[in-house]
C-alpha cells in the first residue's frame, strides 16, 4: 500500500471512530482533520465531498464489519454460524481505542437519517441494511435446510427479529450494567433460536 492509500485508510478508519461516537451527520471534513492533525487540504484531496467521504466511511466500516464478523463467524454448521454470529457482532468494534467505543456506527446512522430526506448517503445507508438482512435470511435458510429449524420458520422474520434485537440491545444498553446488558442480549437471541430450533430426539 502506498503512502496516498495508507492516509486515505487512516482517514477512514479515523472517520468510522468518529461516527460511533458523535455520529456520521457531525463527521466533516475539518473534524477529521483536527482528530488526525491533518489540513483541510489533506482530507479533502482523498474525496469529492464531505458526502462523498461520509460514505467511503460507510464503505470501510462495512469492509471491517464483513472481516470481523460476517467471515471470522462462517461455518458449515450453519447453527454454529449463527452462535458465532451473535457473540463477534455484538463485539466486533472491540479492536478500537476504549475511549471511542461508543455504539455501532450503523446504528448511530440509521437513528440520525430516519427522518431526514432522500440523499445518497441515505440511499446507501438503507442498501448496506438490506444486505445485512439478506445475509441473516440466507443464513437461517441454511438453518432450515440443515434440518436445524422448523421448516415453517420465516427466515426473513427471523431476520429482522434478530436485527431488531440488536439494535434494541444498542440502545439501551447504557440503561443497565455493560455486562449484564451483553449477557440479556445473549439470553434474548438464544431464546429466539430455541423457539425455532427443532427438538433433538
Amino acid at each position: 500500500m502506498n503512502k496516498r492509500a495508507l492516509t486515505r485508510s487512516k482517514i477512514l478508519r479515523k472517520g468510522m471512530e468518529c461516527a460511533s461516537t458523535i455520529g456520521l451527520l457531525s463527521v466533516t471534513i475539518g473534524v477529521v482533520a483536527k482528530s488526525l492533525a491533518m489540513s483541510r487540504t489533506g482530507v479533502i484531496s482523498h474525496f469529492s465531498s464531505k458526502e462523498d467521504m461520509q460514505i467511503e466511511i460507510l464503505k470501510y466500516t462495512e469492509s471491517l464489519f464483513v472481516e470481523r464478523v460476517l467471515k471470522k463467524s462462517y461455518s458449515q454448521d450453519p447453527l454454529e454460524n449463527l452462535h458465532s454470529l451473535k457473540y463477534n457482532w455484538l463485539y466486533w468494534l472491540g479492536q478500537m481505542p476504549i475511549a471511542e467505543q461508543v455504539s455501532c456506527p450503523f446504528i448511530k446512522a440509521l437513528v440520525e437519517y430516519q427522518g431526514r430526506s432522500p440523499s445518497k448517503i441515505k440511499v446507501f445507508m438503507q442498501d448496506q441494511q438490506q444486505r445485512l438482512l439478506n445475509y441473516l435470511t440466507k443464513l437461517i435458510d441454511r438453518c432450515k435446510n440443515a434440518a436445524v429449524f422448523k421448516l415453517d420458520t420465516n427466515s426473513e422474520l427471523f431476520a429482522y427479529e434478530f436485527y431488531s434485537l440488536y439494535i434494541g440491545h444498542m440502545v439501551q444498553k447504557s440503561l443497565v450494567d455493560l455486562e449484564q446488558a451483553d449477557q440479556r442480549f445473549f439470553i434474548i437471541i438464544e431464546q429466539l433460536i430455541a423457539r425455532h430450533s427443532i427438538p433433538s430426539k
